[in-house]
């Protein structure tokens, strides 16, 4: 077994490097009889002051405290000791409960203790009446009118900067680094804000969705003259579940006139001519309707298909009609503005992938036989509600959660890791892992702490011994697990590389079926290795994850790759979100929402560089991986896979993206052509792609 590291034990840690401001507050600060105790103890002394007044400033907002000493060299008796050498470290783990409040209430006016309470707090303090009706001291640390959930989870660094400076006689800016939310950095807005609200890392826009889901779903089941009632309303995408790193944005959505023209209810890409820039990033909010029961449904997919097309179009004229919605109706979705959003309503019939697997033999017998078509039927209406709903109530236990699945999403894509290699699902149940198993730890209150957590997980774990089993609410017994685990262990040949299991899914691991890789993993798992090897060497210095050093880890190494495609900047919609995108000043602020007359659906979920990359996946997957990142990556990452660099015999089967060369042993065979493929890449990104670079570092490995 290892130590755990100090730093991953803790929420908070306050990291004090400089010794002789520690020994200058213990001269001011502490008493005589303190001094005498500790009189050749310094290092003990500045521990104890910095606790006794932590302890009485944070309160019940701190759960545990630690402390990790600085190193000390063994010494003769002889001579005089030697000196600590390293930084005294103070860790501090949060009560959820009370460490997110803006407010310390303190003992009622007319208490003695009330006294106590102004003197520690100084100017701090002041009278307040409470909403029960109490009149009481209290300290006041943020404006409840801006206050975003980061800022709630920094109070205690706020509070602690003011006891140091206060009642220490420590300068927190100059002897002082506190480690909490640097990484939340990376969440942020570089080029744009909202107007209604401070955005924070996410949160804000996440409820901002979800308030605006609820009023849809209050439509959508008080709508009339429809066939089916609609019972349920379940939002699907990672934003109902906190896990979106970008989190969709309300306001008006102007079509350019260049790239777009206006349609019946919707703008319309403009085609016959070639676009210099891809229209705004506007992701649809995936939602699944569930309908009344009924027994009218046909027994056929192909007439279910035809019955749900028309219920879409029933649903759209309806909420145009009756709520005045604007809304467009396709053959397997409808598209809804709601409150500036543009919400993707599919209606589901629970009996659906059944009839796409049934298979009529030639006999006459009807036989089940698993398809495609039905997995991603399955998945999109009825897997994914549930993952958002087990996710969603985790976030509501678990503050933390939301901003650490997006920072790990964030790391995970900016090494160009796809979520065809990767699903950004297993990413969220992997992070769900680190709250619902925490031992040998408490659950994480701080999302940086649980990023560490997840990188731990990820390079440790071994996926070939071990499953990872997440008991959502309790739902599974002890004799399940035990069933889980036993069956993995005698089945685990036929399992995924990564296996998980949750209360909804005990036998097939649904989300890491097809992805990730034995591949991938390993090369994920090295990659979170190094991430740490690099964040704990960040913590150790004097500047811990100052923004140059932390940020090395969502960095990519392109060595690996044989291609370099470079992307034409413009044709990226979603640039904006690059991990090294120029951060402006002053940031536009988004004009509010508000319905127009001639409102149109904007063009919605187009990314040409997705588009592009799944041509080439679709194309040349014989031959290569493609690698990219989703948020805003500049660059595609190609890797020949090593069976097609092989020389083959010639055979019809064979020469597809091949050519016809002689060996030394002047016989023909059979290889990659790898100049005619990357000619092919070029066509196939015509507006795309600005060059294609040969990785001269890769070519020699």
């Amino acid at each position: 077994m290892k130590p755990a590291p100090f730093y991953r034990r803790y929420d908070h840690v306050l990291c004090l490097f400089d010794m002789e401001s520690l020994q200058k507050m213990n001269d001011t600060v502490a008493s005589n009889e303190e001094k005498l105790d500790k009189m050749q103890f310094p290092t003990y002394l500045s521990k104890t002051l910095l606790l006794k007044n932590l302890q009485k400033g944070l309160g019940k907002r701190v759960s545990e405290f630690g402390v990790h000493m600085p190193k000390r060299a063994s010494w003769k008796v002889t001579e005089a000791p030697a000196q600590f050498s390293g930084p005294l470290l103070i860790g501090m783990n949060l009560d959820s409960e009370h460490a997110y409040s803006i407010v310390d209430k303190g003992p009622p006016a007319d208490t003695p203790e009330a006294n106590d309470f102004r003197k520690f707090w100084g100017e701090k303090s002041e009278l307040r009446r409470f909403q029960d009706g109490s009149i009481s001291e209290a300290v006041v640390w943020l404006s409840e009118q801006s206050v975003t959930f980061s800022h709630r989870r920094i109070v205690n660094r706020i509070i602690t900067d003011y006891i140091l400076q206060n009642k220490l006689s420590l300068n927190p800016s100059k002897s002082v680094v506190y480690l909490a939310d640097q990484m939340e950095e990376i969440l942020a807005l570089s080029q744009v804000k909202p107007s209604s609200f401070s955005y924070g890392s996410g949160e804000e826009a996440s409820l901002a969705v979800l308030a605006a889901l609820d009023r849809l779903s209050s439509q959508l089941r008080g709508l009339a003259d429809l066939p089916l009632d609609i019972s349920g309303v379940q939002g699907s995408s990672p934003v109902c579940r906190y896990a979106d790193v970008f989190p969709p944005l309300s306001t008006v959505h102007q079509a350019g006139k260049k790239l777009t023209k206006p349609g019946e209810n919707c703008a319309l890409l403009r085609t016959g001519h070639r676009s210099t820039m891809a229209p705004a990033w506007i992701p649809p909010v995936e939602v699944v309707l569930q309908l009344a029961l009924s027994g009218k449904w046909p027994d056929d997919a192909q007439a279910v298909r035809r019955v749900r097309a028309a219920f879409s179009i029933k649903v759209a004229e309806c909420l145009r009609t009756q709520c005045g919605l604007t809304t467009q109706a396709f053959q397997n979705h409808v598209d809804v503005m709601k409150d500036g959003f543009v919400f993707r309503l599919r209606i589901a019939y629970q009996r659906e992938p059944a009839l796409l697997r049934q298979c009529t033999m030639p006999d006459g017998m009807i036989k089940s036989v698993d398809c495609k078509e039905a997995r991603s039927l399955e998945r999109e209406t009825n897997h994914l509600p549930k993952l958002t709903s087990y996710l969603h109530g985790l976030h509501q236990l678990q503050p933390a959660f939301g901003p650490a699945t997006c920072i790990a999403k964030r790391w995970v894509a900016s090494h160009m890791i796809r979520w065809s290699h990767f699903p950004e699902e297993a990413v969220e149940l992997l992070m769900a892992s680190v709250f619902l198993n925490p031992a040998p730890f408490s659950p994480p209150a701080q999302p940086q702490i649980a990023f560490l957590r997840f990188l731990h997980l990820l390079s440790r774990t071994n996926w070939h011994l071990e499953p990872l089993v997440l008991n959502f609410n309790n739902e599974l017994k002890r004799d399940d697990i035990l069933d889980i685990e036993r069956r993995f262990t005698s089945d685990r040949i036929q399992l995924p590389a990564m296996f998980i299991a949750t209360p909804s899914d005990t036998e097939n691991s649904l989300w890491t079926k097809e992805a990730p890789s034995l591949t991938i993993l390993a090369r994920v798992a090295i990659l979170a290795s190094q991430s740490l090897k690099v964040l704990e060497g960040c913590y150790l210095t004097e500047t811990p994850l100052h923004t140059d050093m932390w940020k090395k880890v969502f960095r990519p190494s392109v060595d690996s790759y044989n291609l370099l495609i470079h992307l034409q900047p413009h044709m990226n919609p979603r640039r904006s979100q690059w991990i090294d995108a120029k951060v402006n000043e002053n940031l536009q602020s988004l004009a509010p929402y508000t319905k127009s007359k001639d409102e149109k659906i904007p063009v919605t979920g187009y990314n040409p560089i997705q588009c592009y990359l799944q041509e080439l996946e679709d194309a040349y997957s014989d031959y290569a991986l493609f690698f990219h990142d989703v948020y805003g990556g500049s660059v595609i990452g190609v890797v020949w896979k090593p069976q097609s660099t092989e020389p083959k015999e010639f055979k019809v089967t064979h020469i597809n993206g091949r050519e016809l060369k002689r060996n030394n042993m002047n016989s023909s065979q059979l290889h990659l052509n790898q100049e005619a493929l990357i000619e092919d890449f070029y066509i196939l990104g015509d507006g795309l792609v600005t060059s294609i670079e040969h990785n001269i570092i890769a070519g020699q490995k």
